[in-house]
């Protein structure tokens, strides 16, 4: 099968996250391929899904493309937080595993990088690396008081908006 430019990205994408939404592929092709609006994007991006669900390169559940894996809502919420905060152009991005949902970086002039981990589950602190911010999905059920990680944690919790509200505990 004949790829194009933009599925060779989506597949690349999915193979770094191993599932996305689909409105996160749009908005993270938007920004790569410069489409002038965002419903260009979802159009390309929907057309591209299609094209390869169709030649057996990806599946699809519930508007959600992977390559054989399950999604997992707490990976599809680290990715809403990566693209938040990086405004759809981060510089890398990988997923790690169900504690360490999702590491990432930004680019120039300010680079830095980033881990968001599992608010429920968290990894042991020197998993993590010393140069990394550390993001926490909080979910209802969690306190921050719960994290007893020496460094700093961002706190990240999803608003009825779909956005989410980010703090840190002093």
């Amino acid at each position: 099968m004949l790829l194009t430019k933009q599925q060779k990205y989506l597949l690349a994408v999915l193979e770094k996250l191993g599932c996305a939404e689909q409105r996160q592929l749009a908005a993270l092709l938007q920004k790569m391929f410069a489409f002038s609006s965002l419903d260009d994007a979802v159009r390309v991006t929907g057309a591209c899904v299609r094209q390869m669900q169709m030649g057996g390169l990806l599946q699809i559940s519930d508007n959600v493309s992977h390559c054989g894996e399950r999604a997992v809502s707490q990976q599809i919420e680290a990715i809403d937080v990566m693209l938040e905060l990086s405004a759809a152009q981060p510089e890398s991005f990988y997923a790690v595993d169900k504690h360490i949902l999702l590491r990432f970086s930004l680019g120039e002039p300010s680079f830095k990088q980033f881990v968001i981990v599992s608010g429920s589950d968290p990894p042991p602190e020197h998993e993590i690396r010393q140069d990394e911010k550390i993001i926490a999905l909080l979910p209802d059920s969690i306190k921050p008081e719960a994290f007893s990680y020496t460094r700093p944690v961002i706190f990240a919790i999803r608003q009825e908006s779909g956005t989410h509200r980010f703090f840190a505990r002093k």
